[in-house]
């Protein structure tokens, strides 16, 4: 008899018994850490978070600099966001 195995039926699971090939996997399922992020070509404005449904932590990455923020207030008309990559301009 085979019987599937269900994630109800396991407790644990030593890393050294998986053996064989497994497709890609995104990093989020294994963390269980999803963080939104926004691409464009400018940068964030006050109101980015709101007009693009963006929450506290999410990444917003200027794709034309290379330029990488955080958002770390999402008051509405008031957002704020930290560069966190190499350049230097803050919108707050």
């Amino acid at each position: 008899m085979t019987q599937k195995l269900t994630n109800t039926m396991l407790t644990s699971l030593a890393a050294n018994k998986l053996t064989g090939t497994f497709g890609a996997v995104n990093g989020g399922d294994l963390t269980d850490i999803n963080i939104p992020y926004f691409k464009s070509a400018s940068n964030p404005v006050f109101t980015s978070a709101e007009d693009n449904s963006l929450t506290l932590g999410a990444l917003w990455v200027n794709y034309s600099t290379g330029n990488l923020f955080v958002c770390i207030n999402t008051s509405v008309g008031n957002n704020k966001w930290k560069n966190v990559g190499l350049g230097t301009g803050n919108i707050s």
